[in-house]
């Protein structure tokens, strides 16, 4: 009997420790980093309330295995400028300085809704909007779900490899002259495209564009794309629409 007891004590209090570490291991996150700042696995996971802001002169770095929750909005920020309409509604990670969130095979990174339910728009993405020379961005072994569009690239040449884009809106929106090099990354199950090109020039490799419900690669018919090795088949609208013919040889 003393046995008995004793082992349902330990079983007790190996569970109370387990909720507790899970009630209190949870940091919560949002408003303007100027400075460098560490997002960690012992901090993990981090739930943002409100937009972020990363400005020229700020750092944020994402460590391995770190599990990212996006909520919705409790409040508009007055120092946060808001990108459009929609973004009043959902909460943005706005990058106007660098961004390291390099996760590793066997530690991915996950950016998601704090909902469980699997669809898109629960958060706005991720705008990266660094125009200085300085600003280093890699974001890779990072799994972008639920968003309006996972990744928006306004400037520059952010390099993202190794990602999973899975029930967003966008995987990945190129836009205004930028130069992103998406590398080994998969798009699976987005609704409007898996990567969206207007007046950009990508470089796209070794990539799998898989099973959206509309467009594989959605370009604007202008922009110069340059595509190598992919796999992409199987979106249901069009897998290179309004891209070079020479694309579907």
């Amino acid at each position: 009997m003393r046995k008995i007891s004793l082992n349902f004590l330990i079983c007790f209090f190996i569970i109370i420790r387990f909720f507790c570490y899970e009630v209190f291991a949870k940091t919560e996150k949002f408003g303007i980093i100027d400075t460098k700042e560490q997002w960690t696995l012992e901090g993990s996971p981090y739930i943002i309330s409100d937009d972020i802001l990363i400005t020229k002169n700020g750092i944020l770095i994402i460590d391995p295995g770190v599990k990212v929750l996006i909520g919705k909005p409790v409040t508009c920020n007055s120092g946060i400028k808001q990108l459009d309409r929609l973004d009043t509604f959902t909460i943005s990670i706005t990058v106007k300085g660098s961004m390291i969130c390099a996760g590793i095979k066997k530690k991915r990174i996950v950016l998601t809704s704090l909902s469980a339910v699997s669809e898109e728009c629960q958060w706005y993405g991720i705008v990266l909007a660094a125009a200085s020379i300085y600003s280093k961005i890699e974001i890779a072994y990072t799994d972008i779900i639920n968003s309006c569009n996972g990744i928006t690239v306004y400037e520059g040449i952010p390099l993202i490899r190794n990602c999973i884009f899975e029930f967003n809106n966008l995987g990945v929106f190129a836009t205004n002259k930028s130069q992103p090099k998406i590398y080994n990354c998969i798009f699976t199950r987005n609704t409007t495209a898996g990567i969206r090109v207007r007046q950009a020039n990508p470089e796209i490799a070794n990539c799998i564009i898989a099973f959206n419900t509309i467009n594989g690669i959605w370009s604007d018919k202008i922009s110069f794309i340059n595509l190598k090795y992919n796999c992409i088949y199987g979106n249901y609208g069009g897998n290179l629409t309004g891209c070079s013919p020479e694309f579907g040889i």
